[in-house]
């Protein structure tokens, strides 16, 4: 794969498979291949300079239409605003949380259109950044970007905040960073020099691509003293910002220099510099993954050769039942073995929490507040509607058995529609526990054949086959099944759980005379009003009960899961050794896969 044609989507999705063969990889192989993949899949191309300089109507020039926020009134943006390709424009913001401003802090906020996105950029309308933005996101269908390249607008020194630096550098850490450096004539080199001394000594992989000197007035850009406009910028460059990139390491030496009024910019100018900039920067990608791809390639491999290691261990017998038994007491620790599915002891002394305990006791309290507002509102509106039903009765001294019945029906409707609402506002709790109970057995099972090797860990078999395989009463797919029925894809379990457990106290059946008819709407009545604090359980017991029978299955799973690896390893099961033939296989091609990119990927242009 030569460096001229390397293939950077492809690249992330080789390496990702290479990854999934390690059921638990050390921090140092999950940090390089995560560096290597922000590389890969995507380049910035970061529009520095001070402010009023045009940057922003550079990036407009540079796609092609005016969505980047432009001021004619007090200059600059107040944070980065990025640039990518989609189907829009669409506008979002990110601000800090607690911000001020309206909207939900702390997540993306989609804006309406661009005049409303610049009263959240700009200075003249957010001064000093009181909303707090961290960032801008435009989407727009722009040429230059189809190929993933991402734009990032940079505020001028004097508008970011430490918050947005912070947040700045967070963006363009770790991936292909190039630079176009934007300057008002002579006039704002000071500035430039600033910008390119703060490169130098960064940790940042910044490659300057080119250096644009916005001309006001367009008359020195006549053809004929274009040249000895440039001449004279080109001069300038070599003379201040040269001297500041000495090892090279920037790339300034290689860097373009235009001469453009932004305002108005010459269209053959304008394609020149677009033609230059994605040249160069597709060298700098190129650049940046081989130079990480250098220190990425060999930790990846070598984890990979441990893990053959280990896998020849298990297959020669070299992994006795007793090291067995120590790894599954190492991977069961923080579990409560003596329990059974109930999550009773045996010998019936009260339990102190485990670890899958301690999973459901962190979000019970926060999770409980939107239920029981929820159970409150159904009370209430149960309460209304019993009051309504009766006044509608009390008056005639008696009524049919078919009236009666229809209150019955109508009555028993209002309690299943409660019901709904119930499980509807229960669900979303019990399907977060269920991941999260989810996401331990997987990484307990990860851990397990991280140090005993089956094969049949579900993370790796991401790149496995499909062919089930049985463990006790679990059947391992490459994909993995999730556990026992709590974590479906439809939840509907769960929804039948939040329905019969969090409210079951308003079932219903009368029929019959008016005075029997009153009576169960009265018993009813008592029994709605005073079901926080009824017998024999509340609901908020009821409801716990129901995620502490979540905790019971995932703890059977575990105990189970971990129990029947071992023996499948302890006895060199024919389903799990034809497994682990396969998985070494798999471990042999990607590390022949590593070895023939590491010959192969090289830097062109000495990028550090």
């Amino acid at each position: 794969m030569p460096d001229d044609t390397l293939d950077l989507a492809e690249l992330p999705a080789a390496l990702e498979s290479h990854h999934a063969l390690l059921p638990e990889p050390e921090a140092a192989v999950a940090e390089a291949v995560t560096a290597l993949r922000n590389a890969c899949e995507r380049s910035h191309l970061a529009v520095l300079g001070p402010e009023g300089a045009g940057k922003s109507t550079l990036v407009n020039a540079l796609v092609g239409a005016e969505v980047a926020p432009v001021s004619e009134g007090v200059p600059g943006t107040v944070a980065p605003v990025h640039v990518t390709y989609g189907s829009g424009p669409r506008y979002r913001v990110l601000r800090r949380a607690g911000g001020q401003g309206p909207g939900r802090p702390g997540i993306e906020e989609e804006i309406s259109d661009l005049a409303d996105f610049e009263h959240w950029m700009l200075q003249e309308h957010n001064p000093h950044n009181e909303s707090e933005v961290l960032r801008g996101e435009i989407e727009l269908p722009a040429p230059l970007l189809r190929d993933g390249l991402r734009l990032v607008d940079m505020p001028g020194i004097a508008g970011v905040s430490d918050q947005v630096a912070a947040q700045t550098a967070n963006d363009l850490d770790g991936h292909a960073f190039s630079v176009v450096l934007v300057s008002m004539g002579r006039v704002s080199l000071k500035g430039l020099v600033d910008i390119v001394r703060d490169l130098s000594t960064g940790s940042r992989p910044a490659r300057v691509a080119a250096v644009v000197f916005n001309e006001f007035d367009r008359r020195p850009l006549t053809p004929e003293r274009l040249r000895e406009r440039l001449t004279m910028r080109r001069r300038s460059v070599t003379e201040l910002l040269l001297p500041l990139d000495e090892d090279g390491s920037l790339g300034l030496a290689q860097a373009s220099v235009h001469c453009l009024c932004l305002a108005d910019p010459e269209q053959i100018l304008l394609e020149r510099l677009r033609a230059r900039l994605l040249e160069r920067i597709r060298r700098d990608v190129g650049d940046t993954v081989a130079v990480t791809a250098q220190y990425a390639f060999p930790v990846l491999d070598a984890a990979l050769a441990r893990r053959e290691t280990r896998v020849l261990d298990v297959l020669a017998g070299r992994i006795g039942r007793d090291e067995i038994r120590r790894h599954q007491d190492e991977v069961l620790g923080g579990v409560d073995r003596g329990r059974g599915e109930q999550g009773d002891r045996r010998r019936g002394e009260p339990a102190e929490p485990d670890a899958l305990d301690r999973i459901e006791l962190a979000t019970r309290v926060a999770e409980w507040r939107s239920v029981e507002q929820a159970f409150l509102t159904e009370v209430q509106r149960i309460t209304v509607f019993l009051d309504a039903v009766k006044a509608r009765i009390f008056q005639p001294s008696t009524i049919s058995k078919s009236v009666a019945d229809g209150v019955t029906v109508e009555i028993q409707e209002m309690l299943d529609t409660s019901s709904r609402r119930l499980a509807v506002a229960s669900e979303p709790g019990l399907v977060r526990l269920a991941a999260e109970l989810e996401a331990y057995v997987g990484e307990r099972e990860a851990r397990f054949d991280h140090q005993v090797p089956t094969g049949l860990h579900r993370r790796a078999g991401r790149v496995a086959s499909t062919t089930p395989l049985e463990a006790g009463r679990y059947q391992y797919r490459s994909a993995g099944d999730g556990w026992r029925q709590f974590v479906s894809q439809d939840n509907s379990e769960i929804v039948k759980m939040a329905a019969t457990i969090v409210f079951p106290v308003v079932h219903y059946a009368a029929g019959g005379h008016r005075g029997h008819t009153l009576n169960r709407i009265n018993s009813l009545r008592r029994n709605v009003s005073s079901a926080l604090a009824g017998t024999p359980q509340t609901p908020a017991e009821r409801w716990a009960d129901q995620r502490t029978a979540l905790v019971a299955e995932a703890r059977a799973c575990v105990l189970e899961r971990i129990e029947s690896l071992g023996d499948m390893a302890a006895g060199r099961q024919a389903p799990m050794t034809s497994a682990l033939r396969g998985h070494l296989n798999r471990l042999d091609g990607a590390r022949k896969d590593l070895a023939d990119r590491g010959r192969t990927v090289r830097p062109k242009s000495g990028a550090r």
